[in-house]
């Protein structure tokens, strides 16, 4: 067994909320006042951004009509407001809301080189999934295609990309009925059509045939960011059947907030955004102390709204350097760390409450730890706390190829390379991969490596303990 099979502990890593509030945030008893917005990883109540939220008497707001919490699932992006009790991890939920980024048909669908991920426009919008981090419903990794129409939920990132975190199949295209749902800045304003993200909508201005009763001043106007929920009538146009406006910020002024998304719009640490959220995070301790925030980074918040600007006061990334592929062979309910078995070794991975768990068998609807058994196969991605592993996402799958990727601890040329401890021996049949997928030979690929590179180690199923292939991450 290697260094990183002996012990892990559980790790807590959900104490921020109750280390950034301050004398003069709205307290009860113990507990602040809080606005949470980030994935569901998980149920027992509802855990968003490392806190368990208790939610028996909470309201819930599903896609703009009332629902429940069975509505909802994993991977989803809610906003609870609430309140937190001091120890950080657990609170209790006063509202939950869920609503969808967009639904409409998928075109345009392409897979990436390495197979793990997939891109395509949802009416206008780049949208890309994750084999492993991207929870679907009705659908699958493999079977998504051009001309479903889905519902998404996550975050966008540079350039208006969505990061799909949640992807549901409702049905097929069809034109003139199938219902989708669009948000974005008005323009183009004429008397009866606008543009929103290249879509021309047509809409009744009487309010008629158009529910404008959600819609500030009850009139369309360009440069309202709004949300247009309606019929699609071809590859760039719908019809609306409501419209109403919606706010890109996160709170009022005052709120304590947690927020999770992607950087956008960076010009320094005092002024980018957050999920639409401006944040200034001039005075705020960042966790790694080195962490460099930039375009494109994902990242939690954890602060204060002034005026209309989140003042942060923690931020923390967990970058998922970590991925492995293989089957379960020792689990510890204790301290909720699972072992995994490849490549001849062993290496033990933590969970804590921002571990997101689904199931791709489906032999349950809402995968816990507990229905976690040996001889499982599981595709995990996570990242270092120190010298432990955390799972970020745990999906369990049919068996397939065992992958192994990290950091590379040591290395010895045209042999082997370690990683968290694990030895892979290579071959003259492993193929070898460099930046952008650059096919390299095994001297070339040695000649450059170095220890600290992301290496990415893949034993094709049935798996023989020696790689197939070793690639070098971007």
């Amino acid at each position: 067994m290697n260094r990183y099979g002996l012990y892990i502990s559980l790790i807590a890593l959900t104490a921020g909320l109750a280390a950034c509030i301050d004398d003069s945030s709205t307290t009860s008893g113990d507990s602040t006042a809080v606005v949470a917005k980030g994935t569901i990883t998980g149920f027992g109540s509802i855990y968003v951004n490392g806190v368990r939220f208790e939610t028996d008497t909470a309201s819930f707001d599903v896609d703009d009509a009332a629902g429940t919490q069975s509505n909802l699932a994993v991977g989803m992006v809610v906003t609870v407001q609430g309140t937190v009790d001091a120890n950080g991890t657990t609170g209790k939920a006063t509202s939950v809301v869920f609503d969808d980024e967009v639904e409409g048909p998928v075109a345009a669908l392409s897979t990436a080189t390495d197979g793990l991920s997939k891109s395509f426009t949802v009416l206008g919008k780049s949208v890309v999934v994750d084999s492993v981090s991207t929870v679907f419903k009705n659908t699958d990794f493999t079977s998504l295609a051009d001309g479903d129409i889905v519902e998404i939920s996550g975050y966008f990132g540079a350039g208006g990309l969505l990061q799909a975190t949640y992807v549901e199949k409702t049905t097929t295209l069809s034109y003139g009925t199938s219902e989708v749902e669009l948000k974005g800045t008005v323009s183009n304003l004429a008397a009866d059509t606008f543009t929103l993200n290249g879509i021309t909508v047509s809409f009744d201005p009487t309010g008629s045939a158009t529910d404008l009763s959600e819609i500030d001043g009850g009139t369309v106007a360009n440069g309202a960011y709004v949300e247009v929920q309606g019929v699609i009538d071809s590859a760039s146009s719908m019809t609306a059947t409501r419209i109403e406006s919606e706010s890109e910020g996160v709170g009022d002024d005052g709120d304590e907030v947690s927020l999770e998304g992607v950087i956008t719009d960076y010009v320094d640490n005092s002024n980018f955004k957050v999920s639409g959220q401006r944040v200034d995070a001039s005075r705020a301790e960042l966790k790694p102390a080195d962490l460099t925030l930039a375009d494109g980074m994902q990242i939690e918040v954890e602060g204060s709204i002034s005026g209309t600007t989140l003042i942060a006061e923690d931020i923390e990334t967990r970058d998922d350097e970590i991925e492995i592929a293989a089957t379960v062979s020792g689990i510890d309910t204790v301290n909720r760390t699972v072992t995994l078995q490849l490549f001849g070794d062993t290496v033990t991975v933590g969970t804590d409450n921002r571990t997101l768990m689904d199931d791709e068998t489906n032999a349950v609807s809402r995968l816990t730890f507990n229905d976690l058994t040996v001889g499982d196969y599981v595709e995990i991605e996570g990242h270092m706390d120190g010298s432990n592993v955390v799972a970020t996402h745990i999906q369990r799958d049919d068996v397939d190829d065992q992958v192994l990727k990290g950091p590379v601890d040591n290395f010895v040329p045209g042999t082997s390379i370690t990683i968290l401890g694990i030895t892979v021996d290579t071959s003259l049949s492993t193929q070898f991969e460099g930046h952008n997928d650059a096919s390299m030979t095994s001297n070339s690929f040695y000649t450059g490596l170095s220890t600290g590179d992301i290496v990415e180690m893949e034993d094709n199923h049935p798996a023989d303990g020696t790689a197939d292939k070793v690639k070098l991450d971007d």
